[in-house]
């Protein structure tokens, strides 16, 4: 599945439809592709506890880097620029162990099933005393809630890092990804063998990579009408929804992830047809439609959009008298 920002970029009128029942929505000022003043380029960011079931609390997103600017460094701006509280310690030796993840308290864990075998196998988790560990305190999810190995790990282009955030220099082009895990040192997330620790089992997310799609969701986010697009079409609408709902669950193979994307895309470059002649874009061709073009030609009215593109009647690439009459015929039946 290979994404082109500058095909995106023309085809594509979008802002996301956000329905995360739990994230923090994406900064208005991140939505561009264009690298903002004072800055050296752009990398995807994401922060997500897909294990429990809770998606993202910052969606995967464009955000501005320096050059020579180390993750953390990212990070603790991100972090401090959406007014998250966090615990790390020193920008220099930074080891993310909390963040704060509003209105936690009231969302529901929702831990996959083939997950939750594991956890309650490996005596992380019991069916009728619950979690071996305290849950979060004051919203901070925070290493060592739920399970003795949960805690937060960064994976760079769905890989994990060997090193701390610190010693990481941001790449251009870029997905980094602070993942919550709670079984296997990574485990679940599928980036870690549980450093040999932990008994293997069939997990679909193993080796699954989520980058790319990352990037498209990214893109649709620095568009300013894709709501409008989803919203006023319920086949594109529908597209959307299965895309999010196969990144945001853990289980998901690559397969599904790569078939979600691709009728996504298709979805969103087809776009809604536009019925020529119904300027005012109600689902019907009359009179007041070929008026508009006539105003249009006239230099009394812009048309835009939609609307131009079914002013043009002969389909010359001008909106003229000549489409007004071929527009006002349709109207009348002759």
């Amino acid at each position: 599945m290979k994404l082109c920002k500058k095909l995106l970029a023309i085809l594509l009128t979008a802002a996301l439809l956000l329905t995360v029942s739990s994230g923090v929505l994406a900064k208005t000022e991140s939505r561009t592709p264009e690298v903002p003043d004072g800055y050296d380029g752009l990398v995807v960011i994401s922060v997500e506890a897909l294990p429990l079931g809770i998606d993202y609390l910052l969606l995967p997103q464009y955000v501005p880097y320096h050059a020579g600017e180390s993750v953390a460094q990212l990070t603790a701006r991100v972090l401090d620029e959406y007014g998250l509280n966090y615990e790390a310690g020193d920008i220099d030796s930074f080891y993310l162990t909390a963040i704060e993840w509003p209105y936690l308290s009231d969302v529901s864990i929702n831990v996959p099933d083939y997950l939750m075998e594991q956890l309650i196998e490996n005596y992380c988790y019991d069916e009728e005393d619950g979690w071996d560990q305290d849950e979060p305190v004051d919203n901070m999810l925070a290493a060592g809630c739920y399970t003795y190995y949960s805690g937060w790990m960064i994976a760079d282009n769905d890989v994990l890092t060997d090193v701390g955030a610190s010693e990481v220099t941001v790449e251009e082009g870029h997905v980094y990804r602070w993942m919550y895990s709670i079984y296997g040192y990574g485990m679940d997330i599928g980036m870690s063998d549980g450093w040999g620790m932990f008994p293997p089992f069939e997990n679909p997310a193993m080796g699954v990579e989520r980058s790319e799609a990352y990037i498209l969701l990214a893109e649709i986010l620095t568009e300013p009408d894709a709501m409008d697009l989803i919203l006023s079409d319920p086949d594109v609408y529908d597209c959307y929804m299965a895309f999010y709902n196969a990144i945001a669950y853990l289980g998901s193979t690559q397969e599904e992830i790569d078939a979600a994307a691709d009728a996504l895309l298709e979805a969103l470059l087809s776009g809604p047809e536009v019925l020529m002649g119904d300027v005012d874009l109600d689902g019907d061709i009359t009179v007041t439609d070929a008026l508009l073009v006539l105003r249009a030609a006239m230099g009394l009215i812009e048309l835009e959009g939609d609307a131009a593109i079914a002013a043009d009647w002969d389909d010359d690439g001008n909106t003229s008298v000549t489409d007004a009459l071929f527009i006002l015929r349709e109207a009348m039946g002759i």
